[in-house]
């Protein structure tokens, strides 16, 4: 069973891609100091879409933390139209439309590779990233976000200091 998400602006229906939300301003609600999951996982987003009966926090976070299920129906309101128009279903190029969309749809502060559903989402986009078993220094070195590159530049002055 399929069903629609969309969102109201301005007492008229509309649905709006990644692209029209970005142009919004719009990024994911994040605090990196949350202990909770806020980036979205594809399996969450595929459920709330109801297109996959397993889900691996939409359920917990459903009456835990609004803010990730915000976040996953933004995720669905942004792909619906592009993975209900895939004739025939493929599977895998919807998980990547899922991904990509989560990917775009970070804030900058989330765009590492220490945040698992961001790192989750750079996986399934099938990026050559290390795996989660990789020693810090070699995350911080594949990430390039603003926070890991200060990590590196604080532990260089370390080392020549």
């Amino acid at each position: 069973m399929f069903f629609r998400v969309s969102l109201v602006f301005s007492n008229q229906e509309e649905s709006m891609d990644v692209a029209e939300l970005k142009q919004t301003g719009y990024r994911f609600s994040f605090c990196r100091a949350c202990m909770m999951p806020e980036i979205p996982r594809v399996v969450d987003v595929l459920y709330a879409l109801r297109f996959f009966e397993e889900q691996e926090y939409y359920d917990y976070c459903a009456a835990n933390h609004q803010t990730y299920i915000e976040n996953v129906m933004y995720v669905a309101a942004a792909v619906c139209d592009a993975v209900l128009a895939l004739k025939p279903y493929n599977a895998a190029k919807v998980e990547q439309i899922i991904a990509a969309a989560i990917a775009e749809l970070c804030p900058d502060e989330a765009r590492c590779l220490n945040v698992p559903g961001y790192y989750a989402a750079r996986k399934v986009m099938g990026d050559e990233i290390p795996p989660l078993s990789a020693t810090t220094e070699t995350m911080q070195q594949a990430c390039g976000c603003a926070q890991c590159q200060e990590m590196i530049r604080e532990r260089e002055r370390d080392a020549c200091a």
